[in-house]
């Protein structure tokens, strides 16, 4: 058998040969390349870890949208919406929508009011770059006619469990949803989802919620009242011997009390107790009257003497017509009708109210409020995250110190960041992140301050673990 031999290779075959494995070798590179970027990056839908900055360089879709139904009732529950809402659309790498609030702590939809009524859109797109970002509602509406899009029902009752939830979202992550430009949410508000999402991410959503420019000026407005009634109060004490008070005692400050004394609170914490102590056999500190939530307050250690108190509450629902009274010689109580800016709030709808008492106490000299409160807790969050920032670690005590006063006295308040979801934040809580107050503080509390003194001599207050 004759066998052919086979000519040896030239010096230009081999050239020719390699350079066509090097293209095919590029082509390879370039064809994965492709197909990793056009998924969502894991890293951009991950947490945001506490005291991480935001990564700016990271891109929202903005080509696909998250819509979701009205938000209702009062401003904590709206505002822990948006942010849950917020947190999903990341999740699934989408734009969220804005959606449309209520203007009333009622259900009904004739309440509706645009995002952009209360919030700036432009400021919380600033602020929340490369995290979460919501386009206005017209800037869709305009293209809706020529976008996919797909209606989702969200599963509820007792057999849609959080893990079912979430294998839900993974879902919507997925290849069958990639040419949806509008993936709309349909049926409960989102308040209601389940959830999935740290306490440290809905800080981060909630910080970026900026009221509107005009209802801002009205929350600087109110507040410069407070702190120039505040100087009024310090300038006769100035000329009357009192250089041996500190400047803490004299500083043009003011304490927001959150009173959570009205009649449908009332009637809701009640029912907790008289609940809880069937189930448990013990009664939670969720109610505090006027009485309690005075004697509290006026034992605060960093409490400013004498000290402008600015008692934040709904008017509407307000059956104590002496709540101006019996706050003693040093605190100076006022409401809206005493700082002359009752004709302000009543021009605007509840909502709106409710957000300038919210930024009034959040920016506070020293805050109190009510632990099992959604809004208190809001308050106290926000005053966490201002603290974070500047690089305090113990919010528990100064500069801007907060109090749950429901606790059987005056607690320093924080809140624990770390909490894996806002379960705590959105139901209420005795725990309230701070070191427990000694024995002493809490007789004291429970005594009051002038009953105290006569059983006691004068002493610093202490805490401990």
């Amino acid at each position: 058998m004759h066998l052919e031999m086979k000519k040896p290779w030239t010096i230009e075959k081999v050239r020719l040969n390699l350079q066509l494995a090097s293209v095919a070798l590029l082509l390879v590179v370039a064809l994965l390349a492709s197909t990793l970027l056009s998924r969502p990056s894991r890293a951009k839908l991950s947490y945001a870890k506490e005291g991480r900055q935001f990564d700016k360089t990271m891109e929202v879709s903005k080509e696909k949208f998250l819509e979701v139904p009205h938000i209702v009732w009062g401003l904590n529950n709206q505002k822990i919406a948006i942010a849950r809402a917020a947190l999903t659309a990341r999740y699934l790498n989408r734009t969220l929508i804005a959606p449309t609030l209520s203007s009333s702590v009622s259900i009904n939809s004739s309440d509706a009011m645009p995002f952009t009524n209360l919030f700036s859109i432009p400021s919380f797109n600033h602020r929340c770059e490369g995290f979460v970002k919501i386009i206005d509602t017209p800037s869709v509406s305009a293209r809706e006619s020529n976008l996919d899009v797909a209606m989702v029902m969200l599963g509820s009752g007792r057999k849609w469990t959080t893990e079912k939830d979430k294998q839900h979202l993974r879902a919507l992550t997925s290849d069958g949803y990639e040419g949806v430009a509008i993936i709309k949410m349909v049926g409960r508000n989102p308040f209601l989802w389940p959830d999935h999402w740290p306490v440290q991410d809905y800080a981060s959503v909630l910080e970026c919620l900026i009221l509107t420019d005009s209802l801002q000026s009205k929350v600087d407005r109110v507040v410069r009242k407070l702190r120039r009634a505040s100087s009024e109060i310090a300038q006769p004490l100035q000329g009357n011997g009192t250089a041996n008070r500190s400047a803490t005692d004299l500083k043009p400050g003011y304490v927001a009390v959150h009173m959570r004394v009205e009649r449908d609170w009332r009637l809701h914490c009640r029912h907790i107790e008289d609940r809880a102590l069937r189930m448990t056999k013990t009664r939670p500190h969720i109610c505090a009257s006027k009485e309690e939530i005075v004697r509290r307050v006026s034992v605060i250690p960093q409490l400013p003497k004498p000290a402008v108190v600015y008692l934040a509450m709904a008017d509407a629902f307000l059956e104590d017509t002496n709540i101006m009274q019996g706050w003693g010689e040093d605190m100076v109580p006022f409401e809206k009708k005493k700082l002359g800016v009752k004709e302000l709030y009543q021009k605007l709808p509840y909502i709106m109210q409710s957000a300038i008492d919210f930024e009034i106490c959040k920016l506070a000299d020293v805050f109190a409020g009510n632990s099992f409160s959604t809004f208190s807790s809001l308050v106290v969050m926000a005053r966490t995250m201002k603290m974070k920032r500047r690089g305090v670690l113990n919010g528990c005590g100064t500069p801007m110190p907060s109090f749950a006063y429901n606790i059987g006295g005056p607690r320093p308040w924080v809140t624990n960041m770390s909490e894996p979801t806002l379960e705590i934040i959105s139901y209420g809580s005795d725990k309230v992140g701070c070191l427990q107050p000694h024995a002493k503080t809490q007789r004291r509390a429970a005594l009051g301050s002038q009953a105290y003194k006569k059983q006691t001599r004068p002493r610093l207050l202490h805490f401990e673990v």
